[in-house]
């Protein structure tokens, strides 16, 4: 098994008021009128976070037992944040400020893979992570220490829910206070993020099936008036030796011509109300 930690894991409740916090980059010029708006979510985590998520390193390092709150401040970003302030350069090396008291500058030290954090249907944004034993609040009091919610991630060979016994053990060695809640499997969490939208996609689905059902009822009753309207017509045409089958074309004909006609309009007016 693979354990790691963090705060607002990717799908979780919590990760839906991730932080976002503006920066700066060390040796640009961040001020005037030509200010780019540099902001990225900002996740603390513990090492190993990544190798349990399976989330690619793509260059550099990530986070290990070397960095410590008494070492070098680092920082990881991902892919979509070092395309977007380092498209033409390689961000490894580089050093950035987070706009939080008491942050110290940051050296990037990595760049994984990108991450949807908030919703598994929108595309990734600029996200940036910091060893949680470099927490700026950290160092402070129990009672804010006891603000910040750790979510622990485990990745197991066989059923993950046998394995929650022995975490609960594991985390009553070390505080028998600390309560542990909120525990789920990876496809629970997958299964809430989709659940309204499928939700929505089932009535979707049903009102459609009603709309097809009143669509056919109205042809069919187009079709009923027509052949009733040319009853005296089909009979003259079939007394002059026309067959069935070409009473049967005559009548599908017109009737896909209303059809036609129905649709043509119909398109028109979804168009024209989607355009304004």
């Amino acid at each position: 098994a693979s354990v790691s930690a963090g705060i607002r894991p990717p799908l979780s409740e919590s990760a839906l008021g991730a932080l976002t916090l503006n920066f700066t980059i060390e040796g640009r010029r961040t001020e005037g009128p030509e200010k780019q708006a540099v902001s990225a979510a900002w996740f603390p985590i513990s090492a190993g976070y990544f190798h349990t998520l399976h989330t690619p390193l793509v260059r550099g390092r990530e986070f290990g037992i070397q960095d410590t709150a008494a070492s070098l401040p680092v920082v990881l970003i991902n892919e979509v944040m070092a395309r977007r302030f380092w498209s033409s350069e390689d961000p490894i090396g580089r050093r950035l400020r987070i706009d939080m008291i008491n942050e110290p500058s940051r050296e990037i030290v990595g760049v994984v893979g990108d991450i949807r954090h908030n919703r598994y249907d929108r595309e990734a944004q600029p996200q940036m992570y910091v060893p949680y034993v470099q927490h700026p609040l950290v160092s402070q009091d129990r009672w804010v220490k006891s603000r910040l919610t750790m979510t622990f991630v485990v990745r197991s060979a066989g059923d993950p829910l046998r394995l929650v016994p022995a975490l609960r053990a594991a985390v009553a060695e070390v505080d028998r206070n600390l309560p542990i809640f909120n525990i789920k499997t990876l496809d629970e969490y997958v299964a809430e993020q989709i659940w309204q939208p499928q939700q929505t996609m089932t009535l979707l689905a049903i009102f459609g099936a009603i709309a097809v059902v009143l669509a056919m009822t109205g042809v069919y009753g187009i079709m009923a008036y027509a052949v009733e309207r040319r009853t005296h017509e089909i009979g003259i045409r079939m007394a002059l030796g026309a067959n069935r089958a070409n009473v049967l074309r005559l009548v599908i004909a017109r009737g896909l011509l209303l059809v036609a006609l129905g649709v043509a309009i119909g398109g028109r007016q979804i168009l024209s109300r989607t355009s304004r």
